[in-house]
């Protein structure tokens, strides 16, 4: 059955791993693994170019404009019937249509994830992990204006254009009379993710049981910055729209540094104590978490502030 693109027909997923146990006293353990992973795009993708000409309309009214509306009539003014399409709106010279158009090669996003880290057990009932955490996403989807002014010289007339300037934009544009902020969604962006991972774990015992962890990181893409729309899983191409890469940068959700602690501890039952401290003492549990992390990058291009959150749970344990 055909569709808005093309069924990918060779995602193949393999994964692999290893574990090589180096020394046994103190115990020091190597372990690997490397995996692909595929990402459907989103139905929404194909669902940002229904609302245009000639075969839609997209009709947005609220507030005052809308005061005619009726639970008889709630369309102001009323929904062109079916008999009325298609439309082609008349191209004037102050108004230029706006398109949306969909690679119809689009194919599933990738992502390669792979990692190698070292678990050092160095006391009874620690354990010491350090390791390297990397991704590699290809084929990510995104949109870029097509129409972009070309840049015009004396050596490079273009529409009979030699300079630069904003008055002389629709001149130089590729395609004329099709608005300039026209779009075409492809998947031929890239995304990388790389970290250092550590963490310290002391297992459960004698009532209390911790573990720490720290990351460092870098998350890079090519369309974070450029506004777009979560809804439609579509991210805008920044400046120059023939060169991605020129656009590679932190993303929006970068976060250089993260540690997170929590800890669980469990009251001792005071066999000895007297019947009402061993009521009032016992079957206790105390559990806590913090996280202190980087400020995260906004679309805007500011920063928020860096975090630090803590939480503190008390409950009784009920008697087995």
């Amino acid at each position: 059955m055909p569709g808005f693109w093309k069924t990918p027909l060779g995602d193949i997923s393999p994964r692999l791993g290893f574990a090589w146990q180096m020394t046994e006293k103190p115990l020091l353990v190597l372990r690997g693994g490397y995996g692909i992973y595929y990402d459907e795009h989103s139905g929404n993708i194909a669902e940002a170019t229904l609302g245009q000409p000639p075969f839609s309309t997209l009709q947005i009214v609220s507030g005052a404009a809308n005061g005619a509306a009726t639970l008889q009539s709630p369309f102001v003014p009323l929904v062109l019937p079916d008999s009325s399409y298609p439309i082609f709106i008349p191209r004037t010279p102050t108004s230029v249509p706006f398109l949306q158009g969909t690679d119809p090669n689009l194919v599933d996003s990738q992502t390669q994830e792979y990692n190698l880290n070292v678990q050092y057990a160095f006391a009874k009932d620690y354990v010491l992990q350090v390791g390297y955490v990397g991704t590699r996403s290809l084929h990510r989807p995104g949109q870029i204006e097509f129409d972009q002014a070309l840049l015009a010289s004396p050596q490079n007339r273009i529409g009979g254009q030699t300079t630069n300037s904003v008055n002389n934009v629709t001149n130089r544009l590729p395609f004329a009379g099709i608005s300039e902020g026209s779009l075409f969604t492809q998947s031929n962006f890239i995304a990388n993710y790389n970290s250092l991972q550590s963490s310290i774990v002391r297992r459960f015992a004698h009532g209390f049981q911790f573990q720490g962890s720290y990351t460092w990181s870098k998350s890079l893409d090519e369309t974070s910055g450029s506004g777009g729309s979560n809804l439609y899983e579509l991210f805008l191409l920044t400046n120059s729209q023939n060169n991605p890469r020129q656009a590679y940068g932190l993303t929006d959700f970068d976060r250089a540094q993260r540690a997170v602690m929590n800890f669980t501890w469990q009251t001792p039952r005071f066999q000895s104590a007297p019947a009402l401290a061993r009521i009032m003492l016992s079957d206790w549990q105390f559990s806590g978490i913090s996280v202190i992390q980087s400020a995260m990058r906004s679309p805007s291009w500011t920063s928020t502030p860096a975090r630090f959150t803590a939480t503190l749970k008390t409950v009784r344990r009920e008697r087995e």
